[in-house]
């Protein structure tokens, strides 16, 4: 195999998990908290009843998009802006399982290997994640969904700059962290897990 130059990592579910069931999104602390500083933004947005909003809420969380889309049209503002103002979590508390990670990100980093974030997380939620797994220091480039709509956008600008066959796209999600990086020839590894990186210091070391 030809030598790794490159990592591009995922972050939810990659680098940490959450308390949500199956250690994800679905019904964690995190994803209350956003339904509920969404709830509140409609209700100040509409001037409407309760269940007026709740109703918007649900019709939003329907979108083909994602809530984020919705809103941001319907409301006349940027998806960064929405982010801002929905995503501005702490991450204490939600995120868990993450000792592993930051022993193989670090140890990469020491590798002198060109180091991507490619989360579809917002910039608000990344930086607070980030700082609070102290890797402020280890990602040359980081790409939030404040700035795409699906990571195989991102992907396509990473292998016009990135030779595909010398860079790796590490990610718990099989139809955006794997398929998208495979059809363009970047190597992958799939994890169920943090503590499922220690393959990819395996690998890259040979």
């Amino acid at each position: 195999m030809k030598k790794i130059k490159t990592a591009i990592f995922d972050m939810d579910g990659t680098l940490y998990q959450i308390d949500g069931s199956a250690t994800g999104y679905k019904d964690s602390s995190l994803e209350k908290e956003v339904n509920k500083n969404a709830l509140k933004f409609i209700l100040d947005a509409e001037g409407c009843s309760q269940l007026e909003a709740e109703s918007i809420l649900q019709e939003a969380l329907q979108d083909e998009i994602g809530i984020s889309s919705f809103l941001s049209e319907r409301y006349q503002i940027t998806r960064e802006d929405y982010f801002n103002t929905i995503w501005d979590i702490s991450p204490v508390g939600i995120v868990k399982n993450f000792e592993t990670a930051i022993q193989i990100v670090n140890q990469m980093k020491e590798l002198d290997l060109t180091m991507i974030l490619l989360t579809a997380a917002p910039t608000v939620w990344q930086k607070a994640v980030i700082e609070y797994l102290e890797l402020m220091t280890i990602f040359d480039e980081i790409y939030t969904a404040d700035s795409f709509k699906n990571k195989g956008e991102i992907f396509k600008q990473l292998a016009q700059r990135f030779s595909p066959s010398s860079s790796i796209s590490i990610g718990d999600q099989v139809e955006s962290d794997i398929k998208p990086a495979e059809e363009l020839g970047f190597l992958t590894l799939l994890v169920n897990s943090p503590n499922d990186l220690t393959q990819l210091l395996q690998m890259i070391k040979g």
